[in-house]
């Protein structure tokens, strides 16, 4: 690596571990909330949760994780343009379009499982969309 090249490097260093490090406590986290629920619910439970927060995830993928995603990719460059401002009004606009689909994602299942022969499952449909949008 020539010498301009290892300074541009040095300088994402920092970015790149706070980016890391916490995809690494997520995992680490996850790993250990699966240990305690498999151990405090029974078979059925923990199928049902497990059921609902893969629904809860795959929202949170398609919807707002994207927009995190860009989040990160756009914040280092909106500083050095000095326009953070900018930046943070479009990315909370972002965020409250995004929580709008995931509450009409959530209000479209909620009306499926109340026609449909499944309205046990509505109680996890708040905990699912609470946990989507965090």
């Amino acid at each position: 690596m020539t010498m301009p090249r290892f300074g541009r490097f040095l300088r994402i260093v920092p970015e790149a571990s706070f980016v890391v490090s916490g995809q690494v406590v997520g995992a680490a986290g996850n790993i250990f909330a699966i240990r305690i629920l498999t151990t405090l619910l029974p078979p059925a439970g923990y199928g049902e949760l497990a059921l609902a927060m893969t629904g809860a995830v795959l929202a949170q993928q398609l919807v707002l994780g994207p927009i995190g995603t860009a989040c990160v990719r756009y914040f280092a460059p909106a500083v050095e343009s000095k326009r953070l401002g900018v930046y943070t009004k479009c990315i909370l606009l972002l965020f409250a379009l995004g929580t709008g689909v995931l509450a009409g994602i959530a209000a479209a299942v909620a009306a499926g499982l109340e026609m449909s022969d499944h309205r046990s499952w509505l109680p996890f449909l708040g905990p699912a969309f609470v946990f989507a949008w965090i």
